[in-house]
């Protein structure tokens, strides 16, 4: 079996911080190497981050991993198993 890790965005921590550093999204996003319309979807929710973005902002705001961010971790399927699931091969 496979495992899922997510990493989601705990936005009002990253606005905090965002603000706390007196950046705007435009600084930030240039900061981090990603769009601002990136940024913009990190803070409202609507993205997950890779490994190497969430380190690029931990480290561009001098904080740590579980100020800004969360781990979920989902029980994935082995493909037979989902093959069957979603179209009963």
């Amino acid at each position: 079996m496979g495992v899922i890790i997510m990493i989601t965005v705990k936005t009002r921590d990253l606005k905090r911080l965002i603000l706390k550093a007196g950046l705007t999204q435009a600084a930030f996003s240039k900061k981090i190497g990603v769009t601002q319309g990136y940024v913009s979807q990190l803070l409202m929710g609507k993205r997950s981050v890779s490994a190497p973005t969430a380190k690029a902002i931990t480290e561009s705001l001098g904080c740590t991993f579980d100020d800004v961010f969360e781990v979920a971790k989902e029980r994935g399927l082995e493909y037979g198993e989902r093959c069957y699931l979603e179209t009963g091969c």
